[in-house]
């Protein structure tokens, strides 16, 4: 980043307190939890195209819609939506699954058409249920893809908001289907930054979440694929 263009913050409070994420309705005792309160602040605004760092507390609590949406059973962790980007979608089949997750018998108290937050977001899941992934995320876009590819080499489903960075099949794992780890995406998102495949500016990463939309291009796939490591 350009000298002096870091915000006025200090590198080693952390994101959050215990005290912001119980606003934000935030589990206890979760992988994202301490995450959020053991990270420290990042000195920028922007860490990938259009997602923003939650400096602002209050907005990152008004921004859940899923946190609060139910009471949880024990062992039950909704989406937190950890960096958000300024566009929504509108809900539809593919993204009411995402956030229902593993919850067959509840069901997301919108409608479809209703605006969904757009931006990266923690996986839902349930400890008791086989083969989730706590760590994991997902990326809701404002647009669709369908020619960008998921870990195993296949495209994404048609028309999908909800696929990209994600593993795919598990093919040698019995074929199961579970989360990208956060840990692989930081790990992607790096490699585009340290190759110039992304810019940074005074405010971070820059560009907007169109940026994304590079992932259905045959010429620029392969920046928005994270290969497998299975």
């Amino acid at each position: 980043m350009p000298a002096g263009s870091h915000l006025p913050l200090s590198p080693s409070t952390p994101l959050f307190t215990d005290t912001d994420l119980d606003a934000a309705a935030v589990p206890q005792d979760c992988f994202i939890r301490s995450f959020l309160t053991k990270v420290k602040t990042p000195r920028f605004k922007f860490i990938a195209p259009g997602l923003e760092v939650p400096h602002d507390k209050e907005a990152f609590a008004a921004r859940q819609q899923f946190t609060k949406m139910w009471p949880y059973e024990q062992g039950s962790l909704p989406s937190v939506l950890l960096f958000a980007a300024s566009a929504t979608a509108d809900l539809n089949t593919e993204i009411r699954w995402l956030f229902n997750g593993t919850y067959e018998d509840r069901q997301i108290s919108m409608s479809d058409g209703d605006p969904v937050s757009t931006g990266m977001y923690s996986e839902p899941t349930h400890r008791s249920h086989y083969d989730t992934e706590e760590t994991g995320f997902h990326l809701v876009l404002p647009f669709p893809l369908s020619r960008a590819r998921l870990s195993d080499g296949s495209l994404v489903r048609a028309d999908s908001y909800t696929q990209l960075f994600q593993h795919g099949n598990f093919h040698w794992f019995g074929g199961e289907w579970r989360a990208q780890r956060l840990e692989r995406l930081f790990m992607r998102w790096t490699e585009l930054i340290e190759t110039g495949v992304w810019t940074v500016g005074k405010d971070g990463v820059e560009g907007l979440i169109d940026k994304f939309g590079d992932a259905d291009d045959d010429n620029s796939w392969r920046y928005y694929w994270i290969p497998p490591d299975w």
